[in-house]
């Protein structure tokens, strides 16, 4: 599985696609480390910088969301509240069993469900409300 960035994720907020681009590097690295199953002392260092990482960019998208009056801010919110405590789980099932199966696959179920389903659904959603029908449209028809 590899994990690319794509035109289609584009928010037209370009600190908030610079970081996506960004998150998209990272967990595409934590992947890999994954993958290769890679000492724990390689994976958590990653997991932590993600970790720290989402925080900075949730704020950011937060900020955002206030600015252009996106609704359902709560829900977004606690969507990133969720990826965190989940970040953290993995990183404690990390420090604790290391690169097992079970981890691994959670790590990389994670990641995949948060790409897919958050970035894709919530964030997508809150470029269109803030940028008006025109952009969502243009959005929509970018794939």
């Amino acid at each position: 599985m590899r994990i690319q960035w794509r035109q289609e994720l584009t928010t037209g907020n370009s600190e908030v696609d610079q970081q996506h681009h960004e998150m998209f590097d990272t967990i595409e690295q934590l992947i890999c480390a994954c993958k290769e199953r890679k000492a724990k002392g390689e994976i958590l260092p990653l997991l932590s910088y993600l970790k720290r990482y989402v925080r900075n960019h949730f704020s950011c998208e937060e900020s955002y969301q206030s600015e252009h009056g996106v609704p359902h801010q709560r829900e977004h919110q606690e969507e990133h509240r969720s990826f965190i405590r989940q970040l953290e789980r993995l990183e404690s099932d990390y420090s604790r069993e290391g690169a097992s199966l079970p981890v691994v696959t959670n790590s990389l179920m994670l990641t995949y469900e948060w790409l897919t389903g958050h970035i894709m659904k919530s964030d997508l959603e809150m470029a269109r409300v803030a940028h008006g029908s025109q952009r969502a449209d243009s959005v929509q028809t970018a794939h």
